[in-house]
C-alpha cells in the first residue's frame, strides 16, 4: 500500500512539472550594449513588440511573455539581427554596435540557435553581393549564385550540430522560403534595376515553386519570406480590370482570414489615385476584407484620392530652400512641375536621383520645373544640407516644415516614399503617383507635353 501511495505521488509529482512546463510562456532575457547609440533596444515579430531601457551600464534585463516560439529581432538603433525565442528560454546577450554582426554573441539556455543565426547572418553578409548587383545578375548568373547560398547556409545549418530539433526544421523552412522568395521576386527587380523592358525570364526559374501552398496560416506568422510569397503570388497584375477581378476572385477562396486581410492591407500601395480603375479597385477590397479598421482607413484614402485624379486643383505647397527662401507652387505657374517627395534615409529615393539629375540636365531650359521636397525631420536637416552637396543635386530642393505630417504630404496621402507628381501650366494634377525619373515612359510623357 506504501509503494502505491508513494507511486501515486512520484507520478503526481512529474505530472505537475509537465504540466508547470507546458504553462510557461516567458523569455528571461539579459544583455550588455558597447557603444550604443540610444538608450533604448528592441525585441519585436509580426505580432510582438517591446523596447528595453538601457541602464547606467548599458546593459538590459527583463521577462518577455510570448505567445509563440519562433523568430524575433534584436534591434540596437540602427542595427538588427535575428533571434529565435523559446518558451522557457533564459539568454544573455551582448554586442558592439560598433562591429554588430561580427560582435553578437549569446549565453545560456537558448543561446545555441542564436549564435547559429548570428553566424549565418554574418556569412551571408560576407557572400551576398549588394541588392543591385545580386538582382542585375543575368538569369543564369542569378540562379546559380541563389542556390549556391541557399546550399551554404545549409551545410552551415547541419554542420552546427544543434540539439533544438524543432528549431532545425523551422530554419530548414526559413532557407527554403528565402531561397523561393529570390527566384519569386527576381523577375519584378530585374526589370526595375536594368530597364530592360524586353526582359522575361524563362519558366525554368519558377519551377521551384510549383506545387507552392499559398495559404498556410502557420507559415504565414512564422516566417517572412513566406509572406513575401504570398504577396507576389496574388499582385500579380492588378493595373487593368480583368488583373483586378481574377485577383480578388483568388484571394475570396483563401480560408485564412489572416493571410486575407494582410494582402488587402498591402494593396494600399498599389491603391493609388492615378490606378485606372479606382472606384472598381476601392469596392472590390470593401467587399473582401473582413478588417473593419481597414476598411474605414480604405474610405478615408478613396475620398481623398478622389479630389487628386487628373484635372483636379493639385493641392499647394510653400516650403523653403537650404538658401531659406520660400518657394511655393503658385511662383511656378507657367510651367509644368515635376514633384519627388523623398528623404535622406530613403534607399529607393537615393537611387532614383542620377536619373533625377539626367532629367534637370536633358530639360533644362524647357517648361518644366523639377521640385524635390524632403520629409526628413527636423533633426536631420544638416544631413540633408550635406547631401544635397554631397549628391550635387539640382532642381528646386525644398525642406517640408513637418516631415510626414506636412499639409502637401497629408493632402496627397503619401504613405511610401519616392512619390513623384505631375502638376501642368495652370496648377492642376496631371498625375499623383506618376513613372519615376528611371522609367523611360516618363520621357515619352514630357516628350509629349513639351
Amino acid at each position: 500500500m506504501k509503494k502505491l501511495i508513494y507511486s501515486l505521488l512520484i507520478f503526481a509529482f512529474f505530472s505537475c512539472q509537465l504540466e508547470k512546463e507546458k504553462e510557461i510562456s516567458y523569455v528571461l532575457i539579459s544583455g550588455t550594449v558597447l557603444n550604443p547609440t540610444g538608450d533604448v533596444v528592441q525585441i519585436s515579430s509580426k505580432d510582438f513588440k517591446i523596447e528595453l531601457p538601457l541602464n547606467e551600464e548599458n546593459s538590459f534585463s527583463d521577462t518577455l511573455w510570448i505567445e509563440n516560439s519562433g523568430y524575433y529581432s534584436f534591434r540596437a538603433g540602427r542595427e538588427s539581427s535575428a533571434m529565435f525565442l523559446t518558451k522557457g528560454d533564459n539568454i544573455q546577450l551582448s554586442v558592439n554596435t560598433e562591429e554588430f554582426d561580427e560582435s553578437i554573441s549569446y549565453t545560456g539556455k537558448g543561446s545555441e540557435a542564436n549564435n547559429y543565426l548570428a553566424k549565418k547572418y554574418l556569412q551571408s553578409e560576407l557572400n551576398t553581393p549588394s541588392f543591385d548587383e545580386f538582382f542585375s545578375k543575368d538569369e543564369a548568373e542569378f540562379s546559380s549564385l541563389n542556390q549556391s547560398l541557399y546550399d551554404q547556409e545549409m551545410e552551415l545549418l547541419l554542420s552546427s550540430n544543434i540539439a533544438d530539433k524543432h528549431f532545425v526544421e523551422m530554419e530548414m523552412k526559413a532557407l527554403k522560403y528565402d531561397y523561393l522568395a529570390n527566384l519569386s521576386a527576381y523577375e519584378e527587380y530585374h526589370l526595375y534595376l536594368t530597364k530592360d523592358e524586353s526582359f522575361v525570364v524563362s519558366d525554368e526559374l519558377y519551377d521551384p515553386l510549383t506545387g507552392l501552398d499559398f495559404t498556410n496560416e502557420a507559415d504565414y506568422n512564422d516566417f517572412p519570406s513566406y509572406r513575401s510569397l504570398v504577396s507576389n503570388h496574388y499582385v500579380t497584375d492588378i493595373s487593368d480590370m480583368d488583373g483586378l477581378d481574377s485577383t480578388f476572385i483568388r484571394i475570396d477562396m483563401i480560408p485564412s482570414a489572416t493571410i486575407k486581410n494582410d494582402l488587402l492591407n498591402s494593396f494600399r500601395y498599389e491603391f493609388s489615385p492615378a490606378h485606372p480603375y479606382l472606384e472598381h479597385f476601392y469596392a472590390l477590397m470593401m467587399q473582401v476584407s473582413s478588417d473593419e479598421e481597414f476598411k474605414i482607413m480604405l474610405t478615408e484614402k478613396f475620398e481623398k484620392y478622389e479630389n487628386l485624379t487628373s484635372g483636379n486643383t493639385s493641392p499647394s505647397f510653400a516650403y523653403p530652400t537650404k538658401d531659406g527662401n520660400v518657394i511655393s507652387l503658385d511662383d511656378l505657374r507657367g510651367k509644368y512641375v515635376y514633384v519627388d517627395v523623398w528623404a535622406t534615409w530613403c534607399g529607393p529615393c537615393k537611387r532614383e536621383i542620377p536619373y533625377l539629375k539626367e532629367l534637370t540636365s536633358d530639360y533644362k531650359g524647357k517648361d518644366i520645373a523639377f521640385v524635390s521636397i524632403s520629409i526628413d525631420e527636423r533633426k536631420d536637416y544638416d544631413k540633408w544640407i550635406a547631401m544635397l552637396a554631397d549628391k550635387e543635386m539640382e532642381g528646386i530642393q525644398l525642406f517640408a516644415d513637418k516631415d510626414w505630417k506636412s499639409d502637401f504630404v497629408q493632402a496627397y496621402a503619401i504613405e511610401g516614399i519616392p512619390r513623384f507628381i505631375l502638376i501642368d501650366k495652370d496648377g492642376k494634377i496631371i498625375s499623383a503617383d506618376e513613372a519615376r525619373p528611371s522609367e523611360p515612359k516618363l520621357r515619352e510623357k514630357f516628350n509629349e507635353l513639351l
